[in-house]
This record gives C-alpha cells, structure tokens and sequence, in this order.
C-alpha cells in the first residue's frame, strides 16, 4: 500500500506521523498521469527519501550550463550532480517490434535528452567545479517515464525490455514512476526495522 510508505510533509523522517501520498503526483488509483516535474519537485522537497536516500541535498543551481535546465538536480553525498529527468507517468514506455517489446521512442527522446545534458555539462566542468563544488564530470542520471499500469503489456515482459535497456546504459537509468515508489517504500520499511540508536 503506497499510502503507508509516505511521512508526514516537512518532518524528512519516519519518526513522524504518517500520510496519504501528495495528490499531485499519486492518486488512489495510482500515478497521476498529468503529472510532471513540477509534482515530483514538490514531493521530493516534503519527503527527502523519495528516491530512496541515495542523495542528500539538492543541487544549488538549475542552470548549469546554458541551454541547460535540469529538471530534479540532486548532489550525492560525494559531490557529484545526480540529475533525474521527469516525463509523465502516462508515457508510453514500450512498442512492438519483431514479437518482443522494446523501449518506446519516447524512451529513446528522453534518454537523448539526457545525453545532451551530459555534453552541456562536461564543456563546462571546470567552471562549474570552481563555482559550486559541483563535479559533473562523473554526472550520473535517471529517466523517471511511464507506469506499467498504463500498459496491457505484460509486466514480466515490459520490465524485461526496460532491465535489457539499461544494461546498455553505463551512466543513465530508466524508471518507471512504480519503481520509484518500490525504490521509496523499501527505504521506508528499512528504517521501520532498524534497532533504535542506544543512548549517548
């Protein structure tokens, strides 16, 4: 139950109460396929973990290189920048193509996109390093597009096509906005079932 995963908007803990997920961006049935960055900006912004804590801090700069704008830029604990792509969960994600399912073109945009932020960034590293303390050089992405419930395909299949994609991809990973629920609610369940911390 998605519901149960979700702390309370501003306490950034499970210590918290706990509430129903943002409207904007999941409703009772699911993602909401309307729902775009600006969404995903606010939920992460009230709940930290959503992306299962493997960033703390967002980056201090939209604009990191001219032309370049992305959507959810987030620094890892080791400095380097983290930027998640968002298209809505109503994308289509996979296509036929010879009996099997493969990406969808939109897929293949949005990835390209993200390439194209790659390139933007690296012609700027050493300014951006000596301006923010931000390392792009090793700058690592991820596509959150689609939901397999916006699908008739079946999930093995569909989350197959998507696994073999990305084991082509070295610094992009495609997601699906129920992975990113699953990534969220595991490191929910992970803090439930940690020991407490004895006293000082």
């Amino acid at each position: 139950m998605v519901a149960a995963g979700w702390w309370e908007a501003g306490t950034g803990s499970p210590a918290g109460p706990f509430r129903a997920p943002p409207p904007d961006l999941f409703g009772p049935n699911g993602p909401n396929p309307n729902a775009v960055e600006a969404d995903l900006q606010r939920a992460r912004e009230k709940n930290p973990w959503i992306l299962g804590g493997r960033f703390v801090d967002l980056a201090t700069r939209r604009l990191l290189a001219p032309g370049t704008e992305i959507d959810l830029p987030l620094l890892r604990p080791d400095g380097v920048l983290h930027a998640i792509e968002i298209k809505r969960a109503n994308t289509k994600v996979v296509a036929h193509q010879r009996g099997r399912l493969i990406p969808s073109a939109e897929v293949h945009r949005a990835v390209e996109q993200v390439m194209d932020y790659f390139v933007s960034l690296d012609e700027r590293r050493e300014e951006t390093r000596k301006t923010w303390r931000i390392d792009v050089r090793r700058c690592q992405a991820t596509v959150v597009i689609g939901h397999p419930r916006r699908t008739e395909e079946d999930p093995r299949a569909f989350h197959g096509a998507l696994r073999v994609y990305n084991s082509h991809l070295s610094r992009i990973e495609v997601i699906t906005y129920q992975e990113l629920i699953d990534t969220a609610e595991h490191a929910v369940d992970f803090t439930r079932s940690a020991p407490p911390l004895p006293d000082a």
